[in-house]
């Protein structure tokens, strides 16, 4: 090189990207990657860029799972997440108050009341109160939703029993 002549240089300037291997239990999550959707589990995406992502996977039904990844160059990151069904309620409000709720026949509390974290599934469900009736009904609960319910509880009915002499005497 001589002194003072100018040289031209190319340059060429290629991204460096990492890739993440994603899957799920169950399988079929939506994967966003830092919120852009990239498919479904299980999937491989390159082309990442290196350095932080925020990685979400979404399922009906299920929780959505979020982490944050770190890619780095020519490397495979991992992550594989179990996804967690949701939960459901059930809201008891009886008439009148302060009646025994039991559920698949255990104890519960009290009405009012809230029981939450229920797992999807048929519940039976009693409310029961001295000298009413016992009200009873068969509950879905489904994942992620709360179930109201309002029982108006009756009244046993009583009798009576006369005996009288004559046997055949008249009541008004």
């Amino acid at each position: 090189m001589k002194k003072g002549k100018e040289i031209a240089l190319k340059a060429v300037i290629q991204s460096i990207t990492g890739t993440a291997r994603l899957e799920s239990e169950p399988n079929g999550a939506m994967i966003f990657i830092d919120g852009e959707n990239v498919g479904e589990t299980p999937k491989v995406v390159t082309g990442i860029e290196t350095g932080k992502h925020e990685v979400e996977m979404r399922l009906d039904g299920y929780d959505s799972c979020v982490k944050t990844i770190k890619t780095k160059a020519g490397k495979e990151f991992v992550f594989a997440a179990v996804l967690q069904v949701k939960r459901g309620s059930i809201m008891i409000m009886s008439n009148p108050s302060n009646a025994m709720i039991y559920i698949k026949g255990k104890k519960s509390g009290k009405t009012p009341r809230e029981i939450t974290d229920l797992m999807p599934g048929n519940y039976t469900i009693e409310v029961r109160l001295d000298k009413h009736q016992t009200w009873s009904e068969s509950v879905d609960v489904l994942p992620g939703k709360d179930v109201s319910l309002k029982p108006v509880l009756q009244v046993t009915p009583g009798s009576i029993s006369i005996k009288s002499t004559p046997s055949d005497a008249k009541f008004l």
